[in-house]
């Protein structure tokens, strides 16, 4: 299993917390990963593309990397939120990317990637609100109809197989 970032520092922080894991840290670019064409089975992306400057690059480098079949899984910040725009914005987050779901959606499979499924992820700034989502499932529901819900989605998950 490896882990890559492209901060040194992050690196140190999640060695800290693996708790002996057998991980292989990395510090790369996801530009220009150090991995051999068709090497991993599957690619998870966490939180990342909020930084990222090119998208589409770093989906194809991804994808190049990724085996035949393989599954890649992204997770980032919607942009038709309305979270966004009832929350008063810290100052780290005001160079967040936010991302259109169904764009990077037509990425992905532009990119040659198949099965791609978009689901949202539904945090709200109304923690009442957040807590009864989570605990009546109502997740499931609103991703059946996701065009229709889609503002109440914080962020959203992307996933797609490399033909």
């Amino acid at each position: 299993m490896f882990a890559v970032d492209y901060a040194a520092e992050m690196i140190e922080v999640a060695k800290k917390r693996s708790y002996g894991e057998a991980i292989n840290y990395q510090v790369a670019d996801i530009y220009k990963l150090p991995f051999s064409d068709d090497y991993f089975d599957f690619i998870i992306c966490l939180g990342v593309f909020q930084d990222v400057e090119r998208p589409l690059e770093a989906i194809q480098e991804m994808r190049r990397t990724l085996k035949k079949d393989g599954l890649m899984i992204i997770t980032t910040l919607n942009k038709f939120s309305l979270s966004f725009l009832f929350r008063r914005k810290k100052r780290s987050e005001i160079f967040l990317r936010k991302y259109n779901p169904y764009f990077l959606k037509k990425t992905f499979s532009k990119q040659g990637l198949y099965n791609v499924k978009l689901k949202g992820i539904y945090l709200t700034p109304f923690v009442f609100l957040t807590n009864l989502v989570l605990k009546l499932k109502l997740c499931r529901f609103f991703n059946l109809f996701f065009p229709v819900f889609i503002c109440l989605a914080h962020s959203f998950h992307l996933e797609g197989r490399k033909k």
